[in-house]
């Protein structure tokens, strides 16, 4: 999208007119936050920066989509520069949080199942947890680190694309 203001107030005003449409549905529903409903909700309204762009270009302006909003699927160092930089911050705030006095790591889990237990978890619910992870044949660790980069290229990017195809394009 170019840099009008007209294009820019329709996008805005499109992403949040359908945004808080959204949001008031579970609400006038009497959906609570805590509820499945609310997660579909909040996947469908990252959706709507990009329905917005693409009902700006298409019916608003009448033009093309994929050189103005930058739509390319072509793979390059960037893409695995954003998978991975991630990984490195967060292994890099752990080892300057280690730095803070009373601050230690437990490679058995103990602080995330006393966490889970003081938020309200039944505890037999909680042992069940600590049995299945200490069964693992390699550590829970690594288990998550290899289904968190897995999600982040395919599941996490196809919802995330929706957000950056919209305010992305709010700026071109």
């Amino acid at each position: 999208m170019d840099r009008s203001p007209r294009k820019l107030l329709a996008f805005i005003g499109m992403t949040f007119a359908f945004s808080w449409t959204l949001a008031a549905l579970p609400l006038a529903l009497g959906i609570k936050s805590w509820q499945a409903e609310w997660q579909v909700v909040g996947v469908a309204i990252m959706f709507m920066p990009a329905v917005s762009a693409i009902a700006v270009q298409k019916l608003v302006c009448k033009e093309p989509l994929k050189v103005p909003l930058g739509i390319s699927f072509k793979l390059n160092r960037w893409w695995l520069v954003a998978w991975l930089l991630p990984l490195l911050i967060a292994f890099a705030a752990m080892g300057i949080s280690l730095l803070v006095p009373r601050v230690s790591f437990s490679s058995d889990l103990s602080g995330f199942f006393e966490r889970l237990e003081r938020g309200g978890m039944p505890a037999e619910l909680v042992e069940r947890m600590r049995t299945q992870t200490s069964s693992f044949p390699i550590h829970a660790f690594w288990i998550a680190l290899a289904q968190g980069l897995f999600a982040g290229v395919t599941v996490n990017a196809a919802v995330a694309l929706g957000e950056e195809l919209g305010w992305g394009s709010a700026h071109i």
